[in-house]
């Protein structure tokens, strides 16, 4: 009895076990927006103060006066046409109050007036494409909700899981072992049918440090409360119904936040766990792009489980002790599970974020597709509280043929024996709860 009770295994525990305090979805970032700023090139007219029209010098006790002039026009916002002074308005002398042959040629000789090089017109400068990105509007604090939220160094961070989870199924035995005498009041016989349901409540506890701003080690404790009901559409068997309660997990393990910048975020994370049915090794990673106050990422998660007995399923003892045990699995030591899939998370404002995510997972003896999703609410920078559920969309198992009944009854010294295959229809995975942040 006590190797098939610790079979009570609702596998998708593994599937969204993970115990990381990043379980739950960066800073809060605005979409960068570019903005190209064209400018038309022009050229502007030149512009030149007025000459005057004469000068007076006195050279050598004579005025002499000096009349020119010198013009140019602006054509056009592109160029300019400049005109040189007239060769034949350069200089003119007069003669001053009787100005004699003599005196007059001891006068300079007159130098012609010299033609100004019009200045360049500026240059044109094409300024270049402005990118005007719009700056990420930052929270207030970090939001502990985020899933990859991981402390500082030398900080503290806790995830406390109150909740709740059902399993259920609906199954016929048939292709009955032919030598099962079913004329026994109660045996089974082919086409016997009914439900299972495995009801779990769980209180998880996870705590974070932060060896420095960018690594984290991690710890987890998993405790349980579970009942499993096994209902028989025969009347003649009555239904059974069993309970176990405890410590049921246990793991430790180190998370590495690699990047975390204005666009991307991204960790990768490896854990070991103990569990009473099985050993684990898990890799998790997550990577995100940032968009505006939202964060898209993708998430990959393999485990490695080391099974304690050489098969898994899914068993109940009767009242009169005997065993009826669904093989999932049979001859088996270690199991490769994998889960990928895609999330959204955003943050509505400094106080509350949301999550959604689309998960497919391979379990080894059936893939299953599901969702989850989480709203949360931050009253402080630490602390937050929210809620989420999780359930399973669509999965194999209702087409799974290698599903196997066994039983044995030890009281009356009926050994293991085969009973018949398994059936199963109406495969569900369903689960809520509620989760504490703390950070400090």
């Amino acid at each position: 009895m006590g190797s098939i009770m610790k079979q009570q295994l609702n596998l998708f525990v593994w599937a969204t076990a993970v115990f990381g305090i990043s379980a739950v979805l960066a800073v809060p970032s605005a979409n960068a927006t570019t903005v190209v700023q064209n400018n038309i090139g022009y050229t502007a007219p030149v512009v030149s103060q007025p000459r005057p029209s004469s000068v007076r010098v006195n050279v050598n006790e004579y005025e002499v006066k000096e009349t020119y002039k010198d013009t140019y026009d602006v054509v056009g916002p592109d160029r300019d046409v400049y005109h040189a002074p007239s060769p034949s308005k350069t200089s003119v002398y007069d003669g001053y109050n009787g100005c004699t042959a003599k005196k007059c040629a001891a006068a300079p000789v007159p130098v012609p007036v010299r033609e100004y090089a019009p200045p360049p017109p500026p240059p044109v400068v094409q300024q270049e494409p402005v990118r005007r990105e719009q700056p990420r509007e930052p929270s207030t604090y970090e939001h502990l909700a985020n899933p990859f939220f991981q402390p500082k160094q030398g900080h503290f961070g806790s995830m406390t899981d109150l909740g709740w989870g059902r399993n259920s199924y609906d199954f016929s035995i048939n292709n009955l072992n032919p030598t099962i005498d079913t004329t026994f009041p109660g045996a089974f016989y082919e086409g016997i049918a009914g439900s299972w349901k495995a009801d779990q409540l769980f209180i998880k506890q996870d705590v974070s440090f932060g060896v420095t701003d960018t690594v984290a080690i991690i710890g987890s404790v998993r405790y349980e409360w579970d009942k499993y009901y096994m209902n028989w559409d025969n009347p003649v068997i009555p239904n059974d119904k069993n309970t176990d309660s405890g410590f049921n997990q246990w793991g430790i393990g180190l998370q590495w936040k690699f990047a975390d910048n204005q666009d991307w975020i991204g960790y990768i994370a490896g854990f070991y766990q103990w569990n009473q049915i099985a050993n684990a090794f898990l890799a998790d990673a997550k990577v995100g792009y940032k968009i505006a106050n939202s964060t898209v990422y993708g998430l990959a998660r393999l485990w490695s489980l080391g099974w304690k007995d050489n098969s898994y399923g899914n068993g109940v003892v009767s009242d009169t002790g005997q065993v009826t045990y669904f093989a999932f699995k049979r001859d088996v030591t270690r199991s490769l599970y994998f889960e990928a899939g895609a999330g959204v998370y955003s943050e509505l404002s400094d106080e509350w974020s949301v999550n959604a995510e689309l998960i497919i997972g391979d379990y080894e003896w059936h893939t299953q597709a599901g969702i989850n999703a989480a709203v949360f609410y931050q009253a402080t920078q630490n602390f937050a509280i929210g809620v989420y559920g999780r359930m399973s969309i669509w999965d194999s198992a209702n087409s799974n043929e290698n599903v196997t009944a066994w039983g044995w009854d030890p009281a009356n010294g009926i050994p293991l024996t085969y009973i018949g295959t398994v059936d199963l229809q109406s495969y569900s995975d369903i689960g809520f709860g509620v989760k504490m942040l703390l950070y400090f």
